[in-house]
């Protein structure tokens, strides 16, 4: 299964590296850009990052269902990422594998870093140019840390990273991002399951475990996979952060089940501390 999940991730890339490309005889030199060359930098907030995910009509027919158009109903784009495609086992149930695709603006790294952690499966990140006529490099530098030592590494060029089983990473730093870049994941799983390992922190710098934060610090499998919940969920409008009533906020006090109108007024966000008044329902 590991060959054909990432025989379709190379497919996925292919697809997006080549989106809005124009009409070329010949492919330039990653040193020769065409008159479309790239800019040095880009805005922060390009125009089609912010506001809510479309909504995507299912496709019919017998094998409709196997055609997977956007993320998960009722996510979020933030100023600084736009989520593209989603599959795990709550939109195909038959799949055996976690896929994750989206953009990410500068700036992204702003909200801080997913501390160290570890996964049972194996998992695959990758980070692309978004410019077909300079594929190669990312004008960003972004650091990802590996294995028990915590060992970093510098990622300046389109990469695919493949982690092994049980292998510590992260956090994963964006110390500068010139312009939006392409970033996905996967995992041999199709929901996530993780260990967070919190004892590796002392082997970060200081400035990089300033702003690490555990979003899945909690027994797999992953509570928002399997518990269904009717109350609605609640987004942070300043990052990545859902309120998820099914899981709810045991760190920060909160038990599984709390919907969020009964969470106290002076709770905060957990991952950038932005006020619970400040939250946006998810319709």
């Amino acid at each position: 299964m590991k060959k054909l999940a990432l025989v379709t991730l190379m497919l996925v890339l292919t697809a997006a590296m080549v989106l809005g490309c124009t009409k070329q005889t010949s492919t330039p030199a990653p040193t020769t850009p065409e008159t479309t060359e790239a800019p040095s930098a880009a805005p922060a907030t390009p125009s089609k990052f912010g506001g809510r995910v479309p909504e995507f009509e299912p496709q019919g027919g017998e094998y409709g269902k196997y055609f997977v158009r956007g993320p998960k109903a009722g996510g979020w784009v933030m100023p600084t990422i736009s989520e593209v495609l989603q599959l795990d086992a709550d939109i195909v149930p038959e799949t055996d594998m976690y896929f994750y695709f989206s953009f990410l603006a500068p700036g992204y790294g702003d909200i801080g870093s997913h501390g160290p952690h570890t996964h049972p499966c194996w998992e695959v990140l990758g980070f692309f140019s978004a410019y077909p006529n300079d594929p190669y490099n990312l004008d960003a530098e972004i650091v990802l840390y590996m294995g028990e030592e915590m060992e970093p590494h510098t990622i300046t060029q389109s990469t695919i990273v493949y982690i092994p089983p049980n292998t510590p990473h992260c956090p994963l730093v964006y110390e500068k991002m010139g312009r939006p870049i392409v970033f996905l994941y996967a995992m041999g799983s199709p929901v996530v399951q993780e260990t967070s390992r919190r004892d590796l922190e002392a082997l970060i710098p200081e400035k990089h475990r300033a702003g690490v934060f555990y979003p899945h610090d909690m027994p797999f499998p992953m509570p928002q996979q399997t518990v269904k919940s009717e109350a609605a969920k609640w987004a942070c409008p300043a990052c990545p952060y859902v309120y998820d009533p099914a899981v709810g906020d045991p760190k920060g006090g909160i038990a599984p089940g709390t919907p969020f109108e009964e969470i106290p007024d002076d709770w905060v966000c957990p991952i950038c501390g932005l006020s619970k008044s400040k939250f946006q329902k998810i319709e």
